[in-house]
């Protein structure tokens, strides 16, 4: 894995991966192709959430930055990730051999979504 990291940073360079690259998109039509899935009447529920804050928004529309975040510059290394994956659930371990790894230290939801795109 590392040697295809390695490869990998060769054709797509930190910064490129750095780089924003602004996205055209319909915010309205993004969340509601994702509440055509949802409970019908808990969406009223939902909505006075997202409206409390600009936080409570963007927390409450990840659609959006998953959007926008598969028309940015990808690495094309596989990855998963948790829904529940902020920076409070990660924890650094060092075990006997003294490799040192970082590990989720809850887990809800693990999901691979690679390439998928709305």
């Amino acid at each position: 894995m590392e040697n295809n990291g390695k490869r990998q940073q060769k054709v797509v360079s930190s910064d490129m991966l750095g780089t924003f690259t602004p996205v055209d998109r319909d915010p309205v039509k993004i969340i509601q192709i994702t509440e055509a899935n949802m409970i019908p009447e808990l969406l009223p529920l939902r909505h006075q959430r997202m409206i409390a804050s600009r936080f409570s928004f963007f927390r409450g529309t990840a659609e959006l930055m998953e959007h926008d975040l598969k028309r940015q510059a990808q690495s094309n290394l596989p990855i998963i990730i948790c829904g529940d994956a902020h920076v409070n659930n990660f924890g650094f371990y060092a075990p006997l051999n003294a490799n040192f790894f970082l590990a989720l230290m809850t887990l809800m939801k693990l999901e691979s979504e690679i390439g998928k795109v709305i």
